[in-house]
């Protein structure tokens, strides 16, 4: 199952729109967003925001329905009703009230022609832009380049440094 969150860059006004695996950690701390829940590797989605706490919220899968669990402070709000320190489930258009983010949920069950392994976290910072790169002193993996022409991975390419499209 994935999840499609959508929201507003606060800083800019400009559209955000990305897809992940559930389960989801939502918090401000990469760091204290747990790696896995239930034996299963928890993609991560970061807001910059004082408002938001380390690790504020959970998206998982339980009895044929996905699960919004507030862990905050402060609560999350789903279409407009606040949850704090209670789970309830969440559908297809929802809205999610994450500290000054307001995010649209799409789910969808569509597999993609290929798969994320070790998918990056994606940190959020309305000051500056959206990175799915690594926090420095951990390490980055392995590129494999392309041919353009051929779309056949490109033993010829070697590069020290990853491309990020």
């Amino acid at each position: 199952m994935k999840i499609i969150l959508t929201w507003e860059d606060p800083g800019n006004q400009e559209l955000e729109k990305h897809s992940y695996t559930i389960p989801l950690g939502i918090g401000r701390q990469l760091a204290r967003i747990p790696n896995t829940y239930e034996d299963q590797s928890l993609s991560k989605v970061v807001f910059k925001s004082k408002k938001i706490s380390s690790f504020h919220a959970l998206i998982y899968s339980a009895n044929n329905q996905i699960i919004i669990k507030d862990i905050s402070t402060n609560g999350t709000r789903v279409n407009e009703n606040l949850l704090h320190k209670s789970s309830c489930p969440i559908k297809n258009g929802d809205t999610l009230q994450i500290g000054p983010f307001q995010v649209s949920v799409t789910l969808t069950e569509e597999i993609d022609e290929t798969e994320i392994v070790n998918q990056l976290p994606t940190i959020f910072d309305p000051e500056t832009e959206v990175s799915n790169q690594q926090v420095a002193n951990q390490s980055i993996p392995s590129t494999i380049a392309f041919n353009l022409e051929t779309d056949q991975p490109d033993p010829q390419v070697v590069s020290s440094e990853p491309v990020y499209l």
